[in-house]
């Protein structure tokens, strides 16, 4: 089993470096075939089995990334889009003082259909409209394919773009009525935006309530150049960003409070020896939920559900 691993990782960080992507269907027959040796005994056998089925799947992945993207003949043209805002709205002014907000949107229909394709972009709105998490919007937009400077040291846009999974970014040329009802799927969007405002009202310092937004909700709004600066300055910028760590002391909270409830309340021995796992990963989900389920979060939420599971296995 460890050397199938070892091959299977392998064989997705290989595929990362490849210049293109190989043929998706004989490189997937080809994984399934080698997937039936998993189990054979000679080890350099299940090593390249892994690899086969690594690379098989980063092959899926990466061309389901392509197949979404923009085409560029429809690179520049008005599009008519409609969905639902999936993000954090994020406030900006351009260098002409402008003021924009900038926003994940999920795609549920495109027109005109030859352009169809795309499911998630990232927009921009300069107009005087306020965003808001969660709403249905139709939007009348000039899209392009995520692209980006890729000079070593420097911010790699287009990399950035695919582990969001954003198929296209653009601006919003026209803004049209709300479509539809709010749907259930953005709710923790809405909860986090309705906790950043109670936060921002509240009467601490700027600088105080800013940094409150970022840890909790991830909502960096209100975090101004000359902050953000002295946390660069320090080194620990990586405190405002909710990632693994952040999941992790919540995640051991969680246990300890599980922990405490089960002594205090005589439940059977069975529920008394999971509920501290219970309420861990319970704990942990929801302030991912309240990071918006970024990568981080998702990989911290997704080690520790293995993590309790193995620990609940003995």
């Amino acid at each position: 089993m460890r050397s199938w691993t070892i091959g299977f990782a392998l064989g997705i960080v290989a595929t990362a470096y490849l210049s293109a992507l190989p043929d998706i269907t004989l490189t997937l027959f080809a994984g399934g075939m080698l997937l039936l040796v998993f189990g054979y005994s000679w080890k350099w056998l299940r090593v390249f089995s892994g690899i086969t089925l690594g690379v098989a799947l980063a092959v899926n992945h990466g061309s389901n990334l392509l197949d979404r993207r923009l085409s560029l003949p429809c690179a520049g043209e008005r599009l008519d889009i409609v969905g639902h805002v999936s993000s954090l709205p994020r406030n900006f002014i351009t260098p002409d003082g402008t003021q924009g907000q900038r926003f994940i949107f999920a795609v549920s229909s495109l027109q005109p259909a030859k352009c169809a394709g795309p499911q998630k972009v990232a927009l921009s709105v300069y107009e005087d409209l306020q965003i808001s998490a969660g709403q249905q919007l139709r939007f009348t937009v000039k899209l392009k394919p995520p692209r980006g400077y890729a000079n070593p040291g420097s911010f790699f846009r287009q990399s950035a773009t695919a582990l969001g999974g954003i198929d296209a970014v653009g601006h919003v040329r026209q803004a049209q009525p709300v479509v539809g009802q709010q749907s259930p799927l953005y709710a923790h969007h809405r909860l986090r935006e309705s906790l950043s405002r109670e936060i921002a009202g509240l009467a601490q310092g700027e600088d105080t309530r800013a940094v409150l937004r970022a840890v909790t909700v991830a909502d960096k709004n209100g975090l101004s150049d000359d902050l953000w600066m002295t946390f660069k300055r320090l080194g620990v910028t990586h405190l405002l960003v909710i990632s693994g760590l952040h999941v992790g002391m919540v995640a051991g909270l969680g246990y300890f409070l599980g922990r405490l409830l089960g002594a205090a309340i005589r439940y059977p021995s069975a529920i008394q020896s999971f509920l501290p796992s219970l309420c861990a990963f319970s704990l942990a989900s929801f302030y991912a939920a309240l990071a918006g389920f970024s990568l981080p979060t998702q990989r911290a939420v997704y080690m520790l559900a293995l993590l309790l599971i193995a620990n609940q296995a003995g």
